[in-house]
């Protein structure tokens, strides 16, 4: 079952949740200290967990996938 949060919803612990996708589509990550959001791919204004839900809520959970190698594509040999 996928994680969602809505407007007034607590803020996940930075060790469970790194990423989260917004009603918009636009993936959000996490700051390494877990301080604010940013989004992932684009220009955005750091945001805070009660500004992001207000802004492009409700949010989903999102699994960070590993980056590939050439030998985990199909058909690399």
């Amino acid at each position: 079952m996928t994680r969602r949060w809505e407007a007034g919803d607590p803020e996940p612990p930075n060790d469970e949740v790194r990423q989260v996708r917004g009603a918009s589509g636009a993936l959000y990550g996490r700051s390494e200290g877990g301080l604010f959001w940013y989004r992932r791919h684009g220009v955005s204004p750091v945001r805070q967990w009660p500004d992001l839900l207000a802004h492009d809520g409700p949010l989903t959970a999102e699994t960070e996938l590993p980056p590939l190698a050439l030998f985990d594509l199909p058909g690399a040999s």
